[in-house]
This record gives structure tokens, C-alpha cells and sequence, in this order.
């Protein structure tokens, strides 16, 4: 396991972090390596599993699979947001995706039924994703958190 990134310290301008996090077991440290590596002012697009009851029933099966192991977690918006601003991020832009189309689309390497998924209805239902992410109840229900966050200069 990476401890340290290969980077210099406030050498880079944008870290992107895609479902990452979650395979991590120290995740804190990860979060504490990048905000070191990037420059003040620097960006980070977190993308992470949320905690949610509709992913609960997922990760149970996940987990008997044997893809995940003990250590994968979920995180709730709060705790995300509570670690990067303790690593000195100020949080810019925060939502919350992936219903449907995530749920079958999202998972190739474990559900097989992806590849035989059309295209158009792949399209539709990541358009009613779109509309599910507004209803203000069900948007906490989604997949993913998205965060943009902005290191303070130092």
C-alpha cells in the first residue's frame, strides 16, 4: 500500500479522486498526502460511496463476494466534508448522484447484466438519475457524493 505519494509538496494544481477512498484503510492519510501535494489554491474532485440505506443491502452482498474487503466503507457527506476541511480544504460544490443507472450500470466487474444493457435505455436511465438528484428526500438516497474543494493558501 502507497504510504506517501510520489509527489513534492504544493506541486500539483488538481487532484481528481474517483472511488478511491473507500479502498483505503487510512483514508485520512490520503486525504492529509493530498492536500500536501497540492498548491494553495489547488482543486480536488472527490468522488465517494455514500452512506446510504439503499447502498446498505449492496455492500452486505459485496462483501460475501469476496471483492470487498472489511475495511471498504461508505461515507456519510458530513464526514467527508469534516476531514478535508481539517486538512484545510474549504468545500466549494457538494452533491449527491447515481440511482438507477448506477445501481446497474456502475458495477461491470460484478454484475454481468451491464454489457447487455442497450444503449438508449443505458441513456434513460442515466437521464432519470439526473431527475431523481433533485428530489430533495431522494437525493441523499444516491450512490456517490461529489465534492469540489479548494485547499486555502497558506
Amino acid at each position: 500500500m502507497l504510504r506517501n505519494y510520489p509527489f513534492r509538496a504544493k506541486s500539483l494544481d488538481v487532484i481528481l479522486c474517483r472511488g478511491a477512498l473507500h479502498h483505503i484503510p487510512q483514508f485520512r492519510k490520503t486525504v492529509s498526502e493530498i492536500a500536501r501535494s497540492l498548491r494553495g489554491n489547488g482543486i480536488l474532485l472527490l468522488s465517494e460511496t455514500n452512506e446510504s440505506l439503499v447502498l446498505k443491502p449492496f455492500r452486505i452482498f459485496l462483501r460475501s463476494s469476496g471483492k470487498f474487503g472489511s475495511f471498504h466503507r461508505t461515507f456519510s457527506l458530513a464526514e467527508l466534508k469534516t476531514v478535508l476541511v481539517e486538512n484545510g480544504f474549504r468545500i466549494s460544490k457538494q452533491s449527491h448522484f447515481g440511482y438507477l443507472a448506477f445501481a446497474l450500470l456502475g458495477f461491470p466487474d460484478i454484475l454481468s447484466i451491464t454489457r447487455y444493457i442497450p444503449t438508449k435505455l443505458a441513456q434513460l436511465l442515466i437521464l432519470l438519475d439526473s431527475f431523481l438528484s433533485k428530489i430533495p428526500v431522494i437525493s441523499r438516497l444516491s450512490w456517490h457524493i461529489f465534492i469540489v474543494a479548494r485547499l486555502r493558501i497558506a
